[in-house]
């Protein structure tokens, strides 16, 4: 018989703790994009200046 209440018990931490970590790990994505396309803009900027 499976205990329903231990299975809360174990999974109230685990979804808290991804419910903190998702949008960190999606912020963060979106930071290296976010840099990928500067790089992108500048090596592009540098190349029409050469």
């Amino acid at each position: 018989m499976i205990n329903i209440k231990q299975i809360m018990k174990v999974a109230k931490p685990l979804i808290s703790v991804l419910a903190i970590a998702v949008p960190i790990a999606s912020s963060l994505t979106e930071k290296a994009e976010m840099k990928e396309t500067i790089a992108k803009e500048v090596a592009k900027a540098v190349a029409d200046k050469q």
